[in-house]
C-alpha cells in the first residue's frame, strides 16, 4: 500500500522507507492544514490526526498518514477541522514553544512510534 506520510518529524524522512512523505517545515498545524487539503484531493485518512495522549498545542512533531481514495471523504474533512479547531482551541489557553534537546527527541521517537504502529496495524 503507497501511504502518503505529512509530517513535520525529521525522524519520519530517515526511518520511514517511503516513497510518499511530505516533509512540512512548520508546526502541527502546517501538518493538519496540509493533510486536510490532501482529503480534498480525494487521499483518506489512516491515521487519526489525534493519536496519542500528548495534546497537539503540547507535542512539536506530528505525523498524519493517508492513503489515496476514490471520493472526498466528508467524514475525514470533518476529523481533519476539528482537529484544527481543536489545536487552534487549546493553543490560545496553552502552548509550549521552548522544549530541551531531550524533549525534542523524545517527541520526535513518540511520534515515529505512533506512524509505524498505525502501519503495522493495517497489515494485519
Amino acid at each position: 500500500m503507497n501511504y502518503i506520510y505529512v509530517t513535520n518529524n525529521p525522524l519520519i524522512k530517515e526511518k520511514i522507507d517511503a516513497k510518499n512523505i511530505i516533509f512540512i517545515k512548520g508546526t502541527v498545524l502546517d501538518v493538519y492544514k496540509r493533510a486536510r487539503k490532501l482529503i480534498t484531493q480525494r487521499n483518506i485518512l489512516v491515521s487519526h490526526p489525534l493519536t496519542g495522549n500528548i495534546p497537539p498545542n503540547i507535542i512539536p512533531f506530528k505525523t498524519v498518514i493517508l492513503k489515496k481514495g476514490n471520493s472526498i471523504s466528508k467524514e475525514d474533512l470533518q476529523i481533519m477541522d476539528k482537529s484544527i479547531r481543536y489545536l487552534n482551541r487549546l493553543s490560545k489557553d496553552n502552548v509550549k514553544s521552548k522544549w530541551s534537546a531531550k524533549e525534542l527527541r523524545d517527541y520526535k521517537i513518540l511520534d515515529l512510534d505512533y506512524a509505524k504502529t498505525v502501519i503495522k496495524n493495517k497489515k494485519e
